[in-house]
């Protein structure tokens, strides 16, 4: 997820999957998520929609995923709080992974780091070289990065790790935290060294998925969403329709002439409809852009203070 490929490229791996949800971040790094698209070596990436609008055609590839739009069809990943880590879980457990282990995933942030100077809104930028408490290797953060407040309302994190056990208790997703100190509470717990040893005991979570969570707002976009994303098959419907009513018109008419105009008429709509759904790519990310906008604009209005929401 995020920075961490900074880490990678000094050992010469490659996951099979990649997200970065971030609205901040993802823009921060949007060169070196491009790079990592176009070598090849990552299967998948989950991201934004304003980060994939700004790649341009790098990200038009199979191997992209908009995660805008995938909330609108996706119910794993309709979760209201959004962060990275609960929703790349997610993620993997709509691709099809039933076993989980959690690594990294500490949850005990130092909000502002030593390095990092405020921006506008919620928004961070690195300064500084500084040791940094919160990643497993320094380097992760770097001058120039630019990032939100880890929880820019108390409790941001801790309620996406909530809402995603919820999700999955009962599924066939078994999802453990390898860390016994991490702050998120609601998987069960193994100590990895033993684990990757003699083998390590399953220690019950520490608090229990809540039993009901907030559903998120449907958002104005997803009909539109789940209508332009069954743009092929309509064009494909669309041309079959188009061949039937010259058809029918020859029989009908018993007239060549009506056929052929018929044919005409038909082959110049079959052309405007491939025109227009040509283009419902871009729609779906202009549409999923903007109301990525409303969301972050919503999260920083919650996060303001009382006097200063208006």
């Amino acid at each position: 997820m995020n920075a961490a490929y900074r880490y990678w490229s000094e050992i010469d791996w490659r996951p099979t999957h990649y997200s970065c949800l971030d609205l901040v971040v993802g823009m921060s790094h949007a060169d070196a998520i491009g790079r990592l698209i176009e070598e090849g070596r990552i299967e998948s990436f989950l991201l934004r929609a304003n980060l994939i609008e700004a790649l341009g055609e790098i990200a038009n590839r199979a191997s992209v995923t908009c995660f805008d739009v995938e909330v609108a069809r996706n119910d794993l990943l309709r979760p209201p709080s959004i962060t990275t880590g609960s929703h790349t879980l997610l993620w993997s457990a709509s691709l099809g992974f039933e076993k989980i282990v959690l690594l990294g995933i500490d949850g005990n942030y130092r909000e502002i780091v030593d390095g990092a100077k405020r921006g506008a809104g919620i928004e961070l930028e690195i300064v500084e070289d500084r040791p940094n408490p919160n990643y497993f290797f320094e380097g992760y953060q770097k001058p120039g990065d630019r990032y939100n407040i880890p929880n820019p309302r108390p409790g941001v994190h801790t309620e996406g790790w909530a809402q995603a056990s919820a999700l999955l208790e009962g599924g066939r997703t078994v999802v453990v935290n390898a860390n016994p100190s991490s702050a998120v509470e609601y998987f069960p717990y193994i100590d990895l060294p033993k684990a990757l040893g003699s083998g390590s005991p399953i220690l019950p979570a520490k608090r229990s998925a809540p039993q009901v969570i907030e559903t998120r707002v449907p958002s104005l976009v997803e009909p539109f969403v789940r209508l332009l994303q069954y743009g092929s098959l309509m064009l494909a419907l669309l041309a079959l329709l188009n061949l039937a009513v010259p058809v029918a018109a020859f029989f009908l008419f018993r007239s060549s002439g009506t056929a052929l105009a018929a044919l005409w008429l038909c082959g110049v709509t079959t052309l405007v409809n491939a025109f227009v759904l040509r283009f419902r790519g871009k729609a779906i990310r202009q549409l999923a852009a903007l109301d990525a906008r409303i969301s972050a604009l919503e999260h920083l209005v919650k996060a303001s203070p009382p006097d200063k929401q208006r």
